[in-house]
Order: structure tokens, then sequence, then C-alpha cells
């Protein structure tokens, strides 16, 4: 039975509306993965780590910065390694259009782990060194509230017998959470599989990207729709 190798939650929060957004982002790693990744650590030193993980927000929120050092918490009774990464993030909204701002969400620990070729055909198999379960989720802290009001979640369960994602994104007047689960159910995927495979991939992958949009002015009294999580 395959378990939960990998955890990740990035949490946005904001002290005022019109300050830019903390990010604490938390990558929880267990096993076979936790080992390989204190062994990198061990060889490489944190810092090798911190670029690995910092890259994608880097490369989505080009402004964004740290604000201290990588933090690695380590337990060896429970074959857990936790890293904790802060950044401040400037640009997380777009400008305003004076009738909303969006903001773009990507679970990185999924995508990448998606990250496969999109050829038509192989010859040989595709393993997983790690299959099983990568979880991330993203939560955005607002200050005060900016939706009328709680909406009901929305979910989403798609894949195959090679992988599966579940999907739940949900808000109430001050918070968004999305959350991904990709689960990886096979070793590998044999070459008269592929096609079947790499299609059912190109047809998940787009749901992952998702947007954030909330209000230009915090306003309950007007009629706004809530949080555009599609």
């Amino acid at each position: 039975m395959f378990f939960a190798h990998l955890t990740v939650t990035d949490t946005f929060y904001f002290e005022r509306m019109d300050a830019n957004p903390t990010l604490e982002s938390r990558v929880v790693y267990r096993g076979d993965l936790a080992e390989a990744m204190r062994g990198v650590i061990a060889k490489q030193g944190p810092e090798a780590l911190f670029k690995q993980l910092a890259g994608p927000y880097l490369q989505l929120y080009p402004e964004a910065h740290t604000t201290a050092a990588m933090t690695v918490e380590s337990s060896k009774d429970d074959d857990v390694l936790t890293l904790v990464n802060y950044f401040v993030v400037p640009g997380f909204f777009s400008p305003s259009d004076g009738i909303a701002r969006t903001a773009q969400l990507v679970p990185f620990a999924v995508t990448d782990t998606l990250g496969f070729p999109a050829a038509e055909s192989r010859h040989t198999p595709l393993g997983f060194q790690f299959p099983g379960i990568v979880r991330h989720t993203d939560i955005v802290d607002f200050p005060e509230d900016v939706f009328p009001k709680k909406e009901a979640a929305q979910r989403f369960e798609g894949g195959d017998v090679h992988v599966s994602l579940r999907q739940v994104a949900e808000h109430t007047r001050r918070m968004v959470e999305i959350f991904a689960e990709l689960s990886i159910n096979v070793d590998q995927v044999d070459p008269d599989d592929w096609p079947t495979f790499s299609k059912k991939i190109q047809e998940l992958r787009p749901r992952l990207y998702r947007t954030v949009r909330i209000p230009a002015v915090t306003n309950l009294d007007a009629p706004e729709n809530p949080a555009d999580t599609k």
C-alpha cells in the first residue's frame, strides 16, 4: 500500500489588504524521500535544496524574496523531514482593472510530479522512483472579509489506474483554500499503456492552475462573484 511521501502547504497571509503578502511554505517529506533529501543536505548543504524549492515560486512570482534562512525540522523517530521557507511576495495580485484583482496559484508538488514528457509513444517503461501520494494545499488568508459569504466547496476527481487526482476548492468570507492530492498507483507505466496514460495526464494538468479573484475594492454591499477558482 502506498502512502503520502510529500505534503506541501503554502499559506499566503496579509497583515493589511494594501500590503504585500507573506508566504509560508512548509514542505514535508516522509519515508525514503525524506532519507533522500537528508542525503542531499548532507552532501550539498541546505542551500541546494532551498534553490530547488524556491525556483518554482520565483518563476511564478518574480519579485518574491526570502525573509529568513530555510528552517530544517528533522525527526528520525517518525522518519519525517520538514523544510520551511518564508517569502514576501510583491505582485501577488495583478493590478486592479477597476473590477477585480487576480492571483495565480500553482500546486508545484503536484505539477512537478506530473511533469512527464509529452511523447506519443515509449519503447521502455516509465518508472516512478517514489510512487504514492503527493498533496499540496494553497491557502490565501485575508485580514478582513473580501467575499460576501462562504460558498460550497468545488470538487473534482479524475485519473486512471496509473494516477488519480482529487481537488477541493473552497472559501470563507476571508480565506481561500485549494487542496490537490495526486496518487501514483503503480510502480511503472508500460509502453503499451503510455498513449492512454499520456492523454490522461494532458487532461488533468490544466486543472491544477487556479485563479483567485477578489473585488478591486472590498465592499461586501456590492453584488460580486466570490473567488473564481477555475
